[in-house]
């Protein structure tokens, strides 16, 4: 299988698809070969195409438990000595093998922000810098056992892009990383906060971003959207961290729950991060299990067991996403709104997602506290399609014309989070 792109689309083997993701960062190190062939079985059914995996530990960030298998041998390392386990990269090739077979594409985070010098995340874990000449052994290890194409390779992982060395870092890495798989599609993973550096933006073949797991933030998941759909020309744009599943509010009260996690994704892919989206259920990106310590407590909150959080019912709700952006041909929604804008000036209105496609004359509007809602086009509205999103249903609307080029689109009073699709005549 072959991951590619065209015109701000995924494609799988030459076909154009959604990519829906789910997160699984430690599942190399943590699962076992058959709760891996479980994993699979379950989400593949679900309708994910694709699963984010770490090839390094999360050094920082993770439950301690009895690792199945490391890339390397980190007491050695903390000797100054990189020692890289090639039965690790064996390991890798298999699951990779195993993913396929499932009809599933995987994204691999090559570089982590804790190796690499200049980062918050060495500072928080001292003496695991991948120096220069163990780079150079760790692509080469890699390049044995990843095929050219067949997977999104990831440069970094939770970058901040704060230190010119950190970017000047990162900036030879994926150099290199397109030297040696000059085919594959790279991109990069970053903090949500982060800007990316015009001289890594240009070396993406894909953008992705972080929205995070902060609750101070909650519009960040559209103003990101917008920003990278803004600079993307024909390359695809995801929101490759919505908040997980049953995760902490970063540091806060409370957990993101069923519908802040669905609100996450649909403002995201209406916004403009419209090529693919991914799922997080916590305890599971983690391959935790009950009575293991794990590392970020503080901020995260104790994670599910990973059985559990596997069959959390927020990933039904990102397989529907993709059900229907596949369905509509939905990829390169923008925020247009001299197309198609809210002219509510109401409580609630700010928080409607729109976004327009204008090359196929269609839009969406994710209402998250559901309509009416008063809408002002450039041309004529009409109602294709209306999902109420709670309900995972199709119900109708009322589309009434109020003045010259405005519409009101009423779905049922009992709706209360809804999907408009629409065209634009």
């Amino acid at each position: 299988m072959t991951l590619s792109s065209s015109q701000g689309r995924f494609n799988t083997d030459g076909k154009s698809v959604f990519l829906l993701a789910d997160t699984v960062w430690s599942a190399l190190g943590d699962a076992t070969e058959d709760e891996w062939a479980f994993y699979l079985r379950r989400r593949s059914r679900q309708g994910f195409n694709a699963a984010l995996v770490s090839v390094l530990p999360i050094l920082h960030d993770r439950s301690l438990g009895d690792s199945n298998l490391a890339p390397f041998d980190e007491d050695a390392v903390t000797n100054r000595a990189w020692r890289f386990n090639g039965r690790f990269f064996e390991l890798l090739r298999r699951r990779l093998d195993m993913a396929r077979e499932a009809g599933i594409v995987c994204g691999l985070v090559l570089l982590w922000v804790n190796y690499v010098e200049g980062t918050w995340g060495a500072t928080r874990t001292p003496g695991f810098v991948l120096p220069e000449e163990a780079r150079a052994e760790y692509l080469s290890t890699l390049s044995d056992v990843v095929q050219d194409g067949e997977c999104l390779l990831i440069v970094s992982g939770d970058a901040g892009f704060t230190a010119s060395t950190e970017v000047e870092s990162y900036r030879r890495f994926a150099e290199s990383v397109h030297e040696t798989w000059p085919h594959s599609l790279v991109a990069f993973h970053s903090a949500p906060t982060a800007v990316l550096p015009p001289e890594l933006e240009k070396l993406a073949d894909a953008l992705i971003f972080q929205s995070g797991h902060h609750g101070e933030s909650p519009g960040l998941a559209r103003e990101l959207a917008a920003r990278y759909r803004a600079m993307a020309g024909d390359r695809p744009v995801m929101n490759a961290e919505p908040a997980y599943e049953g995760h902490r509010i970063g540091g806060g009260v409370g957990r993101f729950g069923r519908t802040t996690v669905r609100r996450g994704i649909w403002e995201s892919v209406v916004g403009g991060a419209s090529a693919g989206v991914a799922y997080g259920a916590h305890g599971l990106w983690g391959w935790h299990r009950t009575g293991e310590d794990f590392t970020s407590v503080h901020f995260s909150g104790t994670p599910l067991d990973w059985r559990e959080a596997l069959f959390l019912p927020g990933s039904d709700d990102a397989a529907m996403c993709r059900t229907i952006a596949e369905q509509e041909g939905i990829c390169r929604f923008a925020v247009r709104p001299e197309d198609l804008t809210v002219v509510d000036g109401a409580w609630g209105a700010a928080d409607v997602s729109v976004g327009v496609d204008p090359e196929a004359r269609t839009a969406a509007v994710y209402l998250p506290h559901g309509g009416p809602v008063t809408l002002r086009a450039r041309d004529t509205v009409t109602v294709r399609r209306v999902v109420d999103l709670n309900a995972g249903k199709e119900v109708p609307a009322s589309c009434t014309t109020i003045a010259e080029n405005t519409w009101v689109v009423d779905p049922p009073p009992d709706v209360s989070e809804a999907l408009l699709l629409l065209g634009l005549w």
